[in-house]
């Protein structure tokens, strides 16, 4: 089971100051690991300056979950924060998802 979001407050924090990084062409995203055993969490931050309208702010949040949710099923103790680039507003859900892999894969 993937915990929904990490409490928004401290533990961002934590992983944003502590956290290491894997930047790719898509998306820039910062992990932190915790205890095993621990579910693992995903937070995605789409500022207005990536994509100004809300409708397209939420459009890149759903894909980018739903590209790192199937892929964090049998991970644990994982805190994710993913920071989507302008151009994942014009790229598809596959795209997003292959990006997706390649981050998971460089983060073990």
């Amino acid at each position: 089971m993937i915990q929904a979001k990490p409490r928004k407050g401290r533990l961002i924090k934590k992983v944003l100051q502590r956290g290491k990084v894997w930047q790719g062409k898509l998306l820039r995203v910062k992990f932190l690991r915790q205890t095993e055993g621990t579910p693992p969490s995903l937070s995605v931050v789409v500022s207005a300056k990536t994509a100004p309208l809300a409708t397209q702010r939420n459009k890149i949040k759903r894909r980018t979950k739903g590209a790192f949710r199937p892929l964090l099923e049998g991970v644990s103790g994982l805190t994710i924060v993913a920071f989507p680039s302008p151009q994942a507003a014009e790229c598809n859900f596959k795209e997003i998802e292959e990006e997706a892999k390649q981050c998971l894969k460089g983060l073990q």
